[in-house]
């Protein structure tokens, strides 16, 4: 099982590299570097979409740990992105359209918002280490997996990831927005096999239980969270915190200005209207979103599933290790299908890996390139293509270096997704209003930043169980109540 896996995984990241160095002959600027590409561009948003939603290597291993803790409260985090991205295409993204259209991100708009090129700055530099967080998460949650269920030590599996990196590094740095979306399709397909082959192990490991011991099981379990109050107050906070997700997303941003500039540019060559194409082009990002938010949810529930049936199972070890069980046990159950299956599900983790990466360390290179060096992403030369490429280069070879550190991945993605909601304030009021504070969009992030520690810290107090509820409704009424001073003025 070992040599079929590792070789499996070998000639994924071959393939993904050919085909960027095949892109790579097309791509001789930045602005190529950053495109869309010819063509299909409806196809392509859905396929980038689903691809970096699910980011499925750390929202498979936490999602897999959460039910331990919160009981049926931990269905409200698959539900609360979905009603994200509801939210996000009826109520946010009219308002998103023409910021779009000028190919400008948040940044940029709560910089004019505020009037100060310093918040800019700041916005970028937290902005990337998001972004790097997130990265890291997913990279390190892979390998996770990948240690239990080759059953190989932390020496191997530094090595195995570290090769995966360099995979990686080369991939996104040659092709670019280009090679990721020429890769999605297939990446997605992955991920779909994998997904219904997962269901199948489900399934089964149902019928081995039972299906009338599951919920009895649950009812008796101890969780972290004592009462059904505690566990409503649990499912508030995620909704809460994960109804803003698509708007502080960097990635989705990034995702649907490239759609915008091509379909408008297009629009243009054709002597259409600009404001008639952005009209049309907001009800297909709304059909196309929603379509892919089925799919997202459905993949979602997978993980949570295993999660319940390692606690009815009497919850022994960790639901990590209860899952490798299951692998191993399809793969000699079944002497054809069965590791067929088991390679699909391990496919679908590196697809969602490699589908992941690339979109986060390209968002992150563009914010550094726009946001911190003032770099104009239209520049032209091959100098401006060898730096973001060197970018891209460096910031996954940060990873590479922290990949002896192991976090808690279940803490480390609940505190990512606090964190970020420093940024839901200033972008709303921002994109509302458009005139914010600066100093309240400063305090917004930084207590976003420093609450949830203070929260982790202390898990047995009434604070850490409205974490996330207590850094959205600051982060809103703190820029919202705090009027500017001043009338902003235009930054470049």
């Amino acid at each position: 099982m070992d040599a079929a896996v590792i070789f499996a995984l070998a000639g994924f990241a071959v393939w993904q590299l050919l085909v960027s160095w095949r892109v790579s002959s097309r791509v001789r600027s930045l602005s190529e570097f950053l495109s869309f590409g010819n063509g299909h561009y409806d196809r392509m948003l859905s396929r980038t979409f689903e691809g970096t939603n699910i980011t499925y290597g750390t929202v498979f291993v936490a999602f897999m740990l959460y039910p331990a803790s919160y009981g049926w409260g931990a269905l409200a985090i698959p539900l609360g992105f979905v009603l994200g991205i509801v939210f996000f295409v009826y109520v946010l993204l009219p308002r998103l359209m023409a910021a779009l259209a000028g190919d400008e991100r948040y940044p940029g708009i709560i910089a004019r918002a505020t009037g100060s090129t310093r918040i800019r700055g700041l916005i970028a530099l937290l902005l990337v280490l998001s972004i790097w967080g997130y990265t890291f998460a997913e990279v390190q949650a892979v390998g996770l997996l990948l240690v239990e269920l080759l059953g190989i030590d932390e020496a191997a599996s530094f090595s195995i990831m570290s090769g995966m990196m360099v995979f990686l590094m080369l991939y996104v740095a040659w092709g670019g927005y280009q090679a990721m979306l020429k890769t999605d399709s297939i990446q997605i397909l992955i991920v779909y096999i994998g997904a219904v082959c997962l269901v199948w192990v489900v399934i089964s490991e149902v019928g081995r239980l039972g299906a009338n011991t599951i919920l009895p099981a649950l009812a008796q379990r101890d969780y972290l969270l004592a009462t059904p109050l505690d566990h409503g107050v649990f499912a508030l906070e995620m909704l809460a915190t994960l109804l803003f997700t698509q708007l502080y997303y960097y990635d989705n941003w990034q995702r649907l200005a490239l759609f915008v500039r091509a379909e408008t540019g297009q629009a243009r060559r054709d002597g259409r209207p600009t404001s008639t194409t952005l009209q049309i082009l907001q009800a297909r990002i709304r059909r196309s979103y929603l379509k892919s938010t089925v799919v997202i949810g459905l993949i979602y529930l997978l993980p949570l599933m295993i999660g319940y049936l390692h606690l009815a199972d009497g919850g022994q070890g960790s639901p990590v290790s209860y899952l490798v069980g299951l692998l191993h046990a399809t793969w000699a159950q079944w002497p054809i299908v069965g590791p067929m299956m088991v390679l699909f599900i391990v496919l679908m983790l590196v697809s969602s890996l490699f589908s992941t990466v690339d979109s986060y360390s390209i968002g992150a290179a563009q914010i550094i390139y726009e946001d911190l060096l003032g770099r104009s992403l239209s520049e032209s030369g091959a100098s401006a293509l060898r730096l973001i490429r060197r970018i891209i280069v460096g910031y996954l070879t940060l990873i590479l270096l922290m990949l002896p550190f192991k976090p808690d991945m279940g803490l480390l993605l609940m505190y990512l997704i606090y964190s970020a909601s420093g940024i839901i304030g200033p972008i709303w009021f921002a994109i509302a209003r458009a005139r914010v504070n600066r100093y309240a969009v400063i305090a917004s992030m930084l207590f976003s930043l420093v609450f949830p520690l203070f929260a982790f810290s202390q898990p047995d107090s009434s604070w850490s169980a409205v974490a996330g509820l207590v850094t959205v409704a600051f982060s809103l009424l703190v820029v919202g109540l705090w009027r500017p001073t001043e009338p902003a003025k235009v930054v470049a």
